[in-house]
C-alpha cells in the first residue's frame, strides 16, 4: 500500500521566517551585539555591514539573514558545490541568483579566511560566523573542525573584523578537555568570550569580540549580573572547563543589549508579517538569557 500524497497534495512552501535550528537562533540573536547593526547613521554611505559566512549547510541561515536583515551584505563560503546546489533547489536559497547583497563562494574557507587576510582586508567584516562540521570523530569535537581553530586562523579572523564587529562559532564537542582547550585559544585572541548554550543539545556558541567595548561590558560589578550556577546545566558547564569560575557565573545583562536587540527585531519583524515587534524582541533576548562571560 502507498503512502504517498497526491501531487496537488503536497506542499513545497518553505517558511523563512523560521530557523529550526536552536543554535541558529541563537546566531541571528548574537548579531545584535554588532554595534550600530541597525543604524542607518551608523552604517556611513554604504548603509550596509558585511558578514562573512563559513559554512552554508541547507541554506537556512544565510536565507534568513539575507532577507530579514536588509543592511548586511553576506558573503557565504562553502566547500561543497553540491550543497550550493541541493539549498538552491530544495531549501529556497538564492545563491545562484543575481541577488544583491549576496556573494557565494565554493572553496575551503579556512584558505579564503587566509586569503582575505593576505589580501589587506582587515577590519571589513562586522560578524564572522563560523557553522561547519567535520567527519573526523577521532578529535573530540563535531564543529568547528580543528583546521578553524589554528591560532594563526583565528589571528585572522580577528584582523578581519570591524572593531565594533563579532566572531561566532558553533561549538560541538562531548570532550570536555578538547572543549576546554578550543576554548582558552580563541580566548587567547579575543579579549572578550561570551558562551551561549542551547538547551538540550550539544551544540554551543562561542562569541569573540575583537576588543574590549564598554557599550557591552564595562565591569563585573555594573554591567554584569553575577550568579550561582542555578541549573545543573549551569553547574555541568562550569564544571566542564576551566576557563569558567564554578563559584560565579557572570551573565550578560539582557539591559545592556535592549537597545540593539530592539534594532534588530525591528528590522526582521519588517519583513515577517505574522510577527510583531515585541515578538522578535523577545525570541531574541531569550537566545541571549544564557549567554556568560568566560573570563
Amino acid at each position: 500500500v502507498s503512502h504517498q500524497l497526491p501531487e496537488r497534495e503536497l506542499d513545497r512552501t518553505l517558511d523563512h521566517t523560521h530557523l529550526c535550528g536552536s543554535y541558529h537562533r541563537a546566531t541571528v540573536a548574537s548579531l545584535a551585539l554588532v554595534k550600530g547593526l541597525c543604524d542607518p547613521v551608523a552604517n556611513g554611505s554604504s548603509g550596509l555591514k558585511k558578514i562573512l559566512l563559513i559554512g552554508l549547510g541547507g541554506g537556512a541561515l544565510p536565507t534568513y539573514i539575507h532577507r530579514h536583515i536588509p543592511m548586511v551584505s553576506l558573503e557565504v563560503v562553502e566547500l561543497d558545490p553540491k550543497m550550493v546546489e541541493v539549498s538552491e533547489q530544495w531549501f529556497g536559497f538564492p545563491g545562484a541568483q543575481a541577488v544583491e547583497r549576496l556573494a557565494v563562494h565554493v572553496g575551503e574557507g579556512a584558505q579564503f579566511v587566509r586569503q582575505q587576510c593576505a589580501a589587506g582586508k582587515k577590519g571589513c567584516y562586522h560578524a564572522v560566523i563560523l557553522d561547519v562540521d567535520s567527519k573526523d570523530t577521532s578529535a573530540g569535537m563535531s564543529s568547528p573542525p580543528l583546521a578553524f581553530v589554528e591560532r594563526d586562523l583565528l589571528q585572522c579572523i580577528s584582523d578581519l573584523l570591524h572593531p565594533d564587529g563579532v566572531f561566532i562559532t558553533n561549538l560541538a564537542a562531548r570532550n570536555k578537555a578538547v572543549r576546554a582547550t578550543v576554548i582558552a585559544v580563541i580566548r587567547d585572541t579575543f579579549p572578550v568570550l561570551l558562551n551561549i548554550t542551547v538547551p538540550q543539545d550539544v551544540n554551543e556558541l562561542v562569541v569573540g569580540l575583537p576588543v574590549a567595548r564598554n557599550d557591552i561590558i564595562r565591569s563585573p560589578d555594573s554591567i554584569l549580573d553575577t550568579a550561582q550556577p542555578s541549573t545543573s546545566q549551569e553547574t555541568a558547564q562550569a564544571d566542564s572547563s576551566s576557563v569558567l569560575d564554578a563559584s560565579k557565573v557572570p551573565r550578560l545583562s539582557s539591559e545592556d543589549v535592549r537597545d540593539s536587540v530592539a534594532g534588530l527585531a525591528g528590522t526582521i519583524s519588517a519583513s515577517c508579517r505574522s510577527l510583531t515587534d515585541k515578538d522578535v524582541e523577545t525570541f531574541l533576548l531569550e537566545q541571549l538569557e544564557s549567554a556568560v562571560v568566560l573570563r
